[in-house]
């Protein structure tokens, strides 16, 4: 029953993908290629990456939802580039905005899924997936009078899904000043109520720090361990769990989030509002009692339903790619631990050309990230359990190790973001711990990371992170399986001829995935021959199913008997499946 669940949460869509009741798309016909503009004067700092064109892209800066709708009219609006081009509304948020969709090449061709944020404050997210719908579906308007060379044919190995704004509820929150979830609101401490009991500023600062209370039994201290050797060791504006120590002068504590107990039942900030949305994607669901993601049930914020519902509906998904705001490395399947392992060969082969896209950005699996915790909702977990497809986060803001810090570490951490503060920043990023007077607790100190500082890119630095990885993605067209067609025919004599053939794949990756076999998303590549006028066919399948192709394999042999009166075309044979789409082979009897 548990593995039928996926099914049952797609059927429940109404009119799901349905162009003409949704009334939102944009089409752009294929068309021959555009000769290209003259060379465009240099581009301001934050501009896009170069179109093919040499034009560049539009602005990289942080957007509005409405802004982000507009900037996907105008870019599906755009002269064809030899491939069509939809703008889509595939659904609609807790505050009813629309959510949109970009579809970007062939019909028939595998399919790429970028999104941007689904976080309380992953803005960068955002502006990075438009970024990709910008590079995918680049402006090649003529220029007066023509000329130039004419352009390359584009890559149709992939087609492109690109969502930049999937929880934009969230984005216009948290844009305006006052980060929140998206979704509806949820009753997390069942009194009946819901979400009334989230981050409050205590200070009347205008911004929503981090805050910690002295108590005898807490185990936090500042991690002020002196410096050695000329090297930083530890900072007081940081924290660590040191343990409960009664003999200590000053304990704390864990950091939470600025706030009061806003509905008086004892505890601070524990029903913030809204629904963390990639926790209520359905990753895994295989043990009775509480699911441990977030909301009422997996799907119920609608963002995180309608992201399902569009993925479900796309049966030729191969990848999907999910851009945040900040993380030291590359995360991919699965927040469980082990489940994506069964396609480690297909991770393996992507892996050094995602590194390369990312200026050498190491590779983790997400649930390898410290504190991350097992069991619970993920959208890395929905694409790789239940659709069988290849899945990545990508974050966009990081900084590198500071070579003054002398921890051995993997990652750069607190400290290191600190010492970069200061460094870069002049120490503005991070506001210094200062007594604040607390209705319910007495006195607490308020401090913590600005906004676009800490967990975001700072705005005139935001461009430089999203161009370090904005061509991620990009690297899947190299793994996408492609089909062909060989076919040999053999006279018999007396008319008779037997038509034999062989699907290929010409791809760089498997026409499935282990994952998608598991889960019951697998189709067999299939051969069929549709006779040529004249030709009567004596015995062969109508269709048949050969099995799974891995890249560069050949299935074996079909074989019809066939008969014709003389020499001419026998027929075609067409080798088709749901992600590698088709290719015909020509039988001809000579």
């Amino acid at each position: 029953m548990l593995r039928r669940l996926p099914v049952l949460v797609a059927a429940a869509v109404v009119g799901a993908l349905a162009p003409v009741a949704r009334g939102e798309d944009v089409a752009a016909p294929p068309s021959a290629p555009t000769p290209p503009p003259p060379p465009a004067a240099p581009a301001p700092d934050d501009a896009g990456p170069a179109s093919p064109t040499g034009r560049p892209g539009l602005p990289l800066r942080y957007r509005s939802p409405e802004e982000i709708e507009a900037a996907l009219r105008s870019i599906a609006a755009r002269p064809p580039w030899g491939w069509p081009v939809r703008l889509e509304r595939y659904g609609t948020s807790a505050a009813g905005r629309p959510l949109l969709a970009l579809r970007v090449g062939r019909p028939d061709a595998p399919q790429v899924l970028v999104h941007g944020g689904l976080g309380a404050r992953d803005a960068a997210g955002a502006a990075a997936a438009l970024a990709v719908a910008d590079l995918v579906a680049p402006d090649v308007t003529p220029s007066e009078g023509g000329g130039g060379p004419r352009l390359p044919p584009p890559d149709d190995r992939v087609a492109w899904i690109v969502v930049p704004a999937p929880n934009p509820d969230a984005l216009a929150s948290f844009l305006s000043g006052r980060p929140r979830w998206g979704g509806g609101d949820t009753d997390r401490d069942r009194d009946g109520r819901r979400g009334e009991d989230g981050p409050d500023d205590l200070d009347g600062d205008g911004e929503v720090l981090s805050m910690r209370r002295r108590r005898a039994t807490g185990s936090f201290v500042p991690d002020d361990a002196p410096g050695k050797d000329g090297k930083v060791l530890g900072d007081p504006r940081a924290m660590r769990d040191a343990g409960v120590d009664a003999r200590r002068a000053v304990s704390y504590d864990a950091p939470v989030p600025e706030g009061k107990d806003d509905d008086g039942d004892g505890v601070v900030d524990e029903d913030p509002p809204g629904t963390d949305v990639a926790r209520n994607l359905m990753g895994f669901w295989d043990e009775m009692g509480a699911w441990p993601g977030d909301g009422d049930f997996p799907g119920s914020a609608p963002e995180a339903k309608a992201l399902m519902d569009l993925s479900y509906d796309a049966p030729a998904l191969i990848g999907w790619y999910a851009f945040t705001s900040e993380g030291p490395r590359l995360e991919r399947a699965s927040e469980r631990g082990n489940d994506a392992d069964a396609d480690d060969t297909l991770y393996g082969t992507l892996a050094p050309a995602w590194r390369e896209a990312a200026g050498g950005v190491e590779l983790r699996k997400a649930s390898e990230r410290p504190g991350a915790s097992e069991n619970r909702g993920s959208d890395l977990d929905w694409a790789a359990r239940h659709l069988g497809a290849v899945a990545l986060r990508v974050p966009v803001w990081r900084i590198v190790k500071e070579a003054t810090v002398g921890r051995d570490r993997a990652d750069p951490d607190e400290l290191d973001w600190l010492v970069w503060n200061d460094r870069v920043l002049g120490g503005k990023g991070f506001v210094p711990w200062h007594e604040v007077a607390h209705p319910t607790w007495g006195t607490v100190e308020v401090g913590g990371w600005r906004a676009f500082s800490r967990h975001e890119p700072p705005r005139d630095l935001l461009a430089g992170a999203v161009r370090s990885v904005l061509r991620v993605p990009l690297a899947h067209a190299a793994v996408a399986p492609r089909l062909s067609v060989v076919v040999e025919v053999e006279p018999r004599g007396a008319g008779l001829a037997v038509v034999r053939a062989r699907a290929g794949n010409v791809g760089g990756g498997p026409t499935e995935t282990v994952r998608a076999e598991r889960a019951q998303r697998a189709h067999a590549v299939r051969l069929s021959l549709r006779a040529a006028e004249g030709v009567e066919v004596l015995a062969g399948p109508k269709v048949v199913g050969v099995g799974t192709l891995g890249a560069g394999a050949v299935s074996t042999p079909v074989e019809w008997l066939v008969r014709r009166a003389g020499p001419g075309a026998l027929g075609t044979v067409t080798a088709a499946h749901r992600v590698a789409g088709t290719a015909t082979g020509e039988a001809t009897l000579r």
